[in-house]
């Protein structure tokens, strides 16, 4: 049986190539393609593909929304995601999302084949290029030294801290960004894992000034 692709990708040229692409393969059939995040949501509820294939550069910024929403359905498809020069923090918060595949835009016509078989199959892949990219977020992320952390925080997650501080709770934030919980959750979590984020009784010995309205890292609703 074919594996059935739903193609989100807003850029004509991009998303004709993805199709071509998977369009010489015997075992899979572009059941449908989308260039906003809400008419991927849609197809996909209706048309339940076996795997989407998302740009992470969607024009719209809701490309990692709709991977979440994407990942919560029923039957829940698997995800793959195609990215050239983004940041990497979005690389890390695909994964934590949940999805399988992880593509560079680079190595298309060879890879994203590869990474619709390994998602419907419920393994991993990750393109070569990627790998050293994701492995310095996730470094960046964990290390309370690296001041790239500072730098790579995103517009979306400066968003819901500057919310978060002014007392607004998960639902609220997620209403007005309109954003998943879990995706506000999880920008959340980020922020506060960083040592200028956290409680001072927390931090090493090493003058942080405390960020107004954070208090900890616990239970938040």
């Amino acid at each position: 049986m074919s594996i059935r692709v739903l193609l989100v990708e807003d850029q004509p040229v991009l998303r004709e190539s993805f199709r071509a692409v998977l369009g010489h393969e015997r075992d899979m059939v572009v059941v449908a393609e989308a260039d906003t995040g809400s008419a991927a949501l849609d197809l996909a509820r209706r048309l339940r593909p076996d795997v989407v294939v998302i740009s992470l550069s969607l024009a719209d910024g809701q490309s990692l929304p709709t991977a979440f929403h994407v990942l919560t359905a029923v039957p829940r498809p698997k995800v793959v995601v195609t990215m050239g020069e983004d940041d990497p923090r979005d690389l890390l918060a695909a994964v934590d999302a949940g999805a399988n595949g992880f593509v560079s835009s680079l190595a298309v016509s060879d890879e994203l084949p590869r990474a619709v078989r390994a998602a419907r199959r419920q393994q991993y892949f990750i393109s070569p290029e990627l790998v050293g990219l994701l492995l310095a977020a996730y470094r960046a992320r964990r290390d309370p030294d690296d001041d790239v952390t500072v730098s790579w925080l995103g517009a979306r997650e400066r968003e819901v801290r500057q919310l978060f501080e002014a007392g607004l709770s998960k639902a609220d934030i997620a209403a007005r960004l309109r954003l998943p919980e879990r995706t506000v959750e999880a920008h959340r979590r980020n922020f506060l894992e960083r040592p200028e984020a956290r409680p001072v009784r927390e931090r090493p010995e090493r003058g942080y000034g405390r960020a107004p309205g954070i208090t900890g890292v616990g239970a938040w609703k």
